[in-house]
């Protein structure tokens, strides 16, 4: 700006005391408290989004230790199964808790080979094994 006139120079005066206060250290504080103010609040929020997923992993967590796929069986229980036999077992217990009304879930696995296979609640395997349908 020219400071060539009266309201000129009166313009720039009063740019630099906006200037002068911008930079004080008590504006500095403020502004430096509004932020980190700002991002306490955004760092609250995204815990408990956390919270509420955890206890939603929490919960499929516990439901999961309830069910067991034949391979989860067969590694937990060290049964010593060949691929042939736990399939063949898959069938039986899918037949027998069907038989007798009893959930079965569908899960994905990480093997490409088999895809999504159903797994079964404890109680059935407790059943089935001890009538000793398995092959």
């Amino acid at each position: 700006m020219l400071q060539r006139t009266a309201k000129g120079k009166q313009c720039r005066e009063y740019f630099i005391s906006c200037e002068e206060a911008w930079n004080s250290p008590d504006k500095i504080m403020e502004r430096a408290l509004q932020i980190a103010h700002r991002r306490a609040l955004e760092a609250e929020r995204r815990i408990f989004g956390l919270l509420e997923e955890k206890e939603t992993l929490e919960i499929a967590l516990n439901e999961s230790i309830q069910f067991y796929t034949v391979a989860k069986y067969n590694g937990a229980f060290k049964k010593g199964w060949s691929l042939a036999q736990c399939q063949l077992i898959g069938k039986q217990l899918s037949a027998y808790c069907r038989a007798r009304a009893i959930q079965i879930r569908k899960c994905e696995t990480n093997d490409e080979r088999f895809g999504s296979v159903n797994s079964y609640p404890v109680s059935a395997w407790d059943d089935f094994m001890e009538v000793g349908l398995y092959a």
